[in-house]
């Protein structure tokens, strides 16, 4: 996917469709390889994207650049999240800030503002985005293993349980599902009576 919007690119360099569809695809490709050339790109293409539109657009085009807009926003807050050296939580928030002020109820950037809030250890805040985030798509996968993290920080084991086997359900061939797996193993474990009480 990443070669042939690459070569649309190529073609159309103004293609704004083309170049959001690729900048996800980068940070995908990055999840895959670890690769940071894929996070550099994927920055890249953001920046171009939000580049205002010279000429005129009808209301229509209007919503639709908007919506584009929200996405690139998404896509960079996103970039800065992962462990790499460019990891930076405060650029992070405030770019997907930015396209919650576009789009209030997208839940992809919600859970996104969850996932760095619970990087940050503020698992409170990273729960209540969190649960917006499932009650507006309750079918987004990545959002289950963000709050399995955030309950169990919180010591609501039986709800990390729920969340996590949810997530594994919703992905069961993820990256880390061997590892999502052996923690859902731990926390059911911490729902046990423990031997001693025995």
């Amino acid at each position: 996917m990443v070669e042939e919007l690459e070569k649309c690119i190529e073609i159309s360099p103004q293609n704004k469709v083309a170049m959001a569809n690729l900048a996800s695809a980068h940070l995908f490709e990055y999840e895959h390889t670890n690769n940071r050339t894929h996070l550099d790109r994927a920055i890249a293409l953001c920046q171009q994207g939000l580049a205002p539109d010279v000429g005129k657009q009808s209301e229509a085009d209007k919503e639709q650049e908007l919506n584009r807009q929200a996405l690139f926003w998404d896509v960079m807050g996103h970039a800065y999240l992962y462990e790499t050296e460019l990891r930076n939580y405060d650029k992070a928030l405030y770019f997907l800030g930015q396209g919650l002020k576009i789009e209030a109820n997208n839940p992809l950037i919600l859970s996104h503002i969850g996932a760095a809030y619970l990087k940050l250890g503020n698992f409170a805040v990273a729960i209540r985005f969190l649960e917006d985030a499932r009650r507006l798509d309750p079918d987004v996968p990545d959002n289950y293993k963000f709050l399995s993290y955030a309950y169990d920080n919180t010591g609501r084991t039986q709800e990390a349980v729920d969340s996590l086997t949810r997530y594994l359900a919703l992905n069961p061939n993820a990256i880390d599902a061997a590892q999502q797996r052996k923690r859902l193993d731990q926390l059911q474990a911490k729902l046990q009576p423990s031997a001693a009480q025995g």
